[in-house]
Order: structure tokens, then C-alpha cells, then sequence
């Protein structure tokens, strides 16, 4: 993040804010996500954090597919979403 001035940062941490899956595969959404987790490190302080955070992102069908599951990890999560991914 040295190398990005404070107005990059910024506009890095609104993309990890607005960050949806769409219509990119899980594991393209993963690594956006992890990618853009550096810039906003205050928004996922704990791993339930990062959980929640790209949980909510997923699109409406897969979050319902995950509707009674709870996670550990962000490793786990986003391996059951892969799973349920068409």
C-alpha cells in the first residue's frame, strides 16, 4: 500500500465496500476480496468480520443455499459456496 496515494486507498476501500459477486465465479470474488481487504482492514477486524462480510456479497441464491450453516473460517465458507455455484 506504499506505493498507492491516500485518494488510491480510498477508492480501493469504496470497491471492497460495494463489492458483490455478480456474475464472476466464487473464486474470482475471493480473491477481489482478499485483494481489496488490504485497503480496508478497519471493515473486517476479525475473521467473523471477514465472514460476514463476504457472505453478504454473495448473490441471494447462494446465501439462502447457506442459510443455516455457520462458519468457522472464510476458507470454509467460500468452499461450501463453491460447491452450491452453477
Amino acid at each position: 500500500m506504499q506505493f498507492f496515494s491516500s485518494y488510491q486507498c480510498r477508492i480501493k476501500e469504496q470497491e471492497f465496500l460495494v463489492l458483490k459477486l455478480g456474475d464472476i465465479s466464487v473464486l474470482e470474488y475471493e480473491m477481489r476480496f482478499n485483494d481489496l481487504s488490504l485497503f480496508s482492514s478497519q471493515f473486517i477486524s476479525t475473521e467473523q468480520h471477514m465472514i460476514d462480510r463476504l457472505h453478504d456479497g454473495l448473490r441471494q441464491e447462494l446465501r439462502l443455499g447457506l442459510i443455516v450453516l455457520w462458519f468457522e473460517s472464510t476458507r470454509e465458507l467460500i468452499e461450501t459456496t463453491q460447491t452450491l455455484e452453477v
